[in-house]
């Protein structure tokens, strides 16, 4: 049988075998390395978060740094306005005649409160009772003023008395030197006709001779009361004069005493021209603390009010704004300043204040953007008054608003009161070529937080002021 010669393949089975091992080599290296790169993928993810959460982390510390940077620079700066409320007090009680004893004492007492202060920085009721005992010092200054002017007064009183008898006396020594030269005028004239008599004729008495030398006696005698009545009359004239020079210094001395009594308020320099009064008009106006109504404490503060404004000597213009939850002017006239007319203008805002009833949140953002809108027009001065800190208003972030009733109150609070102060420094109060900065005077009322006095007290140290906080009654 004759063979068939096979004509030759070009692709054999045993190459197909391997090309098809081939491929499947590399589709399995194919699946691993798409399964490693997914692998690599979650674990960039992974550290990608993880970055991100440490950056996160990062910026809160920075911010926490810088938060303790400030606070340690405000406690810097009260332990240096302590230095020099301490300093201040040295003074006042040495003028005020007190002795060294009692000065050691109360330098004592400042330099413990400075280090109880230093050594204990997050405890603010330290700072709420240092300034308690600032104000009663003050006090105490005031009552020494006040019983040197009595006193001043008793003294000027008495030495008009002693200068009114000195006159009479005066006035009738005058009338007996007047009548003393009169008596000497006539026996002058006598003694004058005598010897004219006695020229004409010799044949004078022995008589007449005896009559001249009475008379003559009588002259000497009249001359010597005469030159005695003329150096009492000199003496009392002396006495007059260095009186009245006691009385002028006397009266400067009381001058001076009303005007330092009448410039100042609990420690506060009375000043400003043209002056904004901004007042918490708040629900906690009335309250003694979170849970206790006090229908006493908002005349007391309207009292105190007035007396601010009474106490202002060189006031010309004024505007009065009320904040809570929503701005007020009560006395109308918005963005325009007011006259000052003395007791009207304070009988006008006693009236209009003790009709009104505080209620609603406290924003002082808007009462602050309200006043400052004086700026421009001369406001040179503010006063505010409040009882709390900020408990509405504009500073909170989105995811701070976001929380609503989650955020803590106290929290929220600093964070209102801090973005307050902030606004102040950049824009409120900040520099300008055409305005100069406002001073702001902050007067407290009997508040249980000491965070409250802290935040007032380094509002108005910052804007060039001064604070006071007004005990319970």
């Amino acid at each position: 049988m004759k063979s068939r010669v096979r004509p030759p393949s070009l692709v054999s089975m045993w190459m197909l075998d391997v090309f098809c091992c081939a491929l499947g080599c590399v589709t399995l290296l194919w699946l691993l390395n798409t399964r490693q790169a997914k692998m690599v993928a979650v674990d960039l993810a992974s550290q990608k978060a993880q970055l991100a959460e440490s950056r996160e982390k990062l910026d809160q510390s920075q911010q926490r740094l810088t938060t303790a940077s400030q606070q340690e620079l405000l406690l810097q700066e009260r332990i240096r306005l302590l230095e020099a409320e301490g300093e201040r007090l040295r003074i006042s009680l040495l003028e005020s005649g007190n002795t060294i004893a009692a000065l050691s004492a109360i330098l004592d007492g400042s330099e413990k409160r400075e280090l109880g202060l230093a050594a204990n920085i997050v405890d603010l009721k330290t700072e709420q009772k240092r300034l308690t005992g600032l104000l009663s010092d003050e006090k105490a200054l005031t009552a020494t003023r006040t019983r040197e002017r009595d006193s001043i007064q008793a003294q000027l009183l008495a030495t008009r008395t002693e200068l009114a008898s000195l006159r009479t006396e005066m006035a009738a020594m005058q009338a007996k030197l007047t009548a003393s030269e009169k008596a000497y005028a006539t026996a002058t004239l006598q003694i004058r006709d005598l010897l004219a008599m006695n020229e004409k004729s010799d044949a004078k008495t022995k008589t007449q001779t005896d009559d001249m030398a009475r008379l003559l006696r009588q002259i000497a005698g009249l001359e010597r009361k005469l030159q005695a009545s003329s150096e009492t009359t000199e003496d009392y004239r002396k006495n007059i004069i260095d009186l009245q020079g006691q009385i002028k210094s006397m009266d400067v001395q009381l001058k001076q005493a009303k005007a330092d009594e009448e410039t100042r308020f609990a420690g506060i320099a009375m000043s400003g021209r043209s002056v904004v009064f901004l007042v918490d008009v708040s629900g906690s106006m009335m309250m003694r603390d979170k849970e206790t109504d006090d229908l006493t404490k908002w005349p007391i503060v309207v009292e105190t009010i007035v007396k601010v404004m009474r106490s202002i000597p060189q006031m010309e213009q004024f505007q009065l704004v009320l904040f809570s939850d929503q701005v007020q002017h009560p006395l109308g006239q918005r963005g325009r300043w007011i006259r000052f007319e003395g007791n009207t203008t304070l009988d006008l805002v006693k009236r209009t204040l003790m009709n009104f009833t505080p209620k609603g949140d406290t924003n002082l953002y808007d009462g602050f953007e309200a006043a400052f809108g004086m700026r421009d027009q001369g406001m040179d001065t503010l006063y505010l008054f409040s009882d709390g800190l900020p408990t509405s208003g504009p500073g909170l972030t989105i995811a701070q608003q976001a929380l609503g009733t989650n955020l803590p109150e106290a929290e929220k609070s600093d964070i209102l009161a801090r973005y307050v102060r902030q606004k102040m420094q950049q824009s409120w109060n900040g520099f300008r070529a055409n305005a100069p900065r406002v001073r702001i005077n902050s007067i407290g009322f009997f508040f249980e937080n000491p965070a409250v006095g802290a935040f007032l007290w380094a509002l108005s140290r910052e804007n060039d002021g001064s604070f006071v906080g007004m005990s319970k009654p």
